[in-house]
């Protein structure tokens, strides 16, 4: 499978001035499937350990957290996702037990971004993920807040893990991806030829 391309210059680190204090969120669909069971209760507690939460495509999620002091729940498409990831300090994903994230092509935006990532094992973006390295991996929404605040209180490891995201990113759209289309595409003429010459081959 061939995933699809991110532009990695429309999804880049561009320092935004901001009044709120650090800032965790996600992106996605706006649908229910995409939010982990206990993500109201991840958000709410990021929210009373003094963290500004903003979540796009989590208007779904209005019946537990609508109120709530710190917390932004914005509609899909609400801003541009390339802006939207530049107003956060931290990105968190994990979906609903019962919705299997293929690829996540969000959580690469948000590396490209040079966000740190605080994400769950469950998805195909985990391959592209070592924790510790450029993400943090967590095991349940206890040790998801953990990460998130010890990120807060340490500046330069967010940052470094934020840097080492981006790279990584970089070299998924830049080189990986490419060279994948390149070969699959240089397969697939040769696989046509060779079904095509045979019935040339008696004329």
């Amino acid at each position: 499978m061939l995933e699809s391309p991110i532009d990695v210059q429309r999804f880049r680190p561009v320092g935004v001035a901001r009044k709120r204090g650090f800032t965790v969120g996600r992106l996605s669909r706006d649908i229910r499937s995409k939010h982990h069971d206990d993500d109201p209760a991840l958000w709410r507690a990021l929210a009373e350990a003094g963290c500004t939460v903003r979540l796009l495509g989590a208007r779904c999620l209005e019946p537990e957290l609508s109120g709530i002091a710190n917390i932004e729940l914005l509609p899909a498409g609400a801003e541009d996702p390339a802006m939207f990831l530049r107003t956060l300090d931290c990105f968190v994903y994990r979906t609903s037990d019962s919705w299997f994230e293929a690829y996540g092509r969000v959580v690469l935006e948000a590396m490209a971004t040079g966000l740190p990532i605080v994400a769950s094992a469950r998805g195909g973006y985990a391959e592209h993920l070592v924790d510790g390295v450029n993400a943090l991996m967590f095991r349940d929404t206890a040790h998801a807040c953990e990460q998130v605040l010890a990120l807060r209180d340490a500046p330069a490891r967010a940052a470094a893990l934020g840097a080492r995201a981006r790279e990584v990113a970089v070299a998924i759209n830049v080189g990986d991806l490419p060279r994948r289309t390149r070969a699959l595409l240089l397969e697939r003429g040769h696989a046509e030829a060779t079904t095509i010459l045979p019935a040339h081959a008696g004329a």
